[in-house]
């Protein structure tokens, strides 16, 4: 299955607030989320983080977009990519669970609505990527045996990561409730790429935990497509501002330690 034919160009459909919830399965979103709206499902243009980012950003003119987001991938976007970017990737180094939490994420992208009254605000936050954010996720967390930016079920069951990772999208799904009811604008909710619940990989008959760079298959590729319906903003694309800060030591650093460098 190719990550190209079909694909999601996020930038070209229509919304004033784009909210992406990092590694979410379309599947484990439709049967968890209570939210008022239409839910379709997209394929992704990858199947992480990088590839989407590289695919659905880079190469283009986002004037008219503010990027506010906690995924330390913002390192790919080059300079004069967006109208603003605003990123939280480093906090997670300084953050007991991590991570950036969500709720921290939901004060960010309501500031940055208020702040730039004439964009379009894009807001990634990191969950229900691991780690997990419940007393039951944590537990189990250190049961979890890790290869490179990969986890795989050592001393825990199978079910109990697929229990962990919806409990990780409940968490998100709350959070994102509290934001959704202080915005009147038109929202979409989508994910950058799903995740691999131990499901069988072909043609190597082994089960796949994780988002694997480059590998297209429905559980990596399938994700949600939330539409809520609200006003439309007066769009206006400006030269970008040349104070973007960035910490790119610190996040390449950090994608070392996650094992993606």
């Amino acid at each position: 299955m190719s990550s190209k034919s079909g694909s999601l160009d996020v930038m070209s459909e229509n919304w004033d607030v784009l909210i992406i919830v990092d590694a979410c399965r379309y599947d484990y979103f439709d049967s968890v989320h209570d939210f008022d709206g239409k839910l379709s499902k997209k394929l992704s243009p990858g199947s992480m983080s990088q590839e989407f980012i590289n695919e659905s950003f880079q190469g283009k003119e986002l004037h008219d977009t503010v990027y506010v987001t906690a995924n330390p991938f913002v390192v790919e976007v080059s300079n004069n990519t967006f109208y603003d970017i605003k990123s939280f990737a480093s906090d997670s180094l300084n953050s007991e669970a991590d991570t950036v939490p969500p709720k921290k994420m939901v004060q960010a992208t309501l500031d940055a609505i208020e702040e730039y009254p004439n964009k379009r605000i894009i807001s990634h936050f990191m969950q229900p990527h691991h780690p997990f954010l419940s007393d039951f996720g944590k537990e189990i967390s250190e049961e979890l045996r890790w290869e490179g930016n990969q986890y795989f079920p050592e001393e825990c069951k199978p079910s109990d990561i697929r229990r962990a990772y919806r409990q990780n999208i409940d968490i998100v799904c709350a959070e994102l409730k509290s934001l959704i009811d202080q915005v009147d604008l038109e929202i979409v909710v989508t994910s950058d790429h799903g995740e691999l619940m131990g499901e069988r990989l072909f043609p190597i008959p082994i089960k796949g935990w994780e988002h694997p760079k480059s590998l297209y298959v429905e559980e990596l590729i399938e994700v949600p497509w939330l539409r809520i319906p609200g006003e439309n903003r007066k769009i206006v694309s400006e030269s970008p501002r040349e104070d973007q800060e960035v910490d790119t030591d610190t996040l390449h650093q950090r994608l070392a330690d996650l094992g993606y460098k």
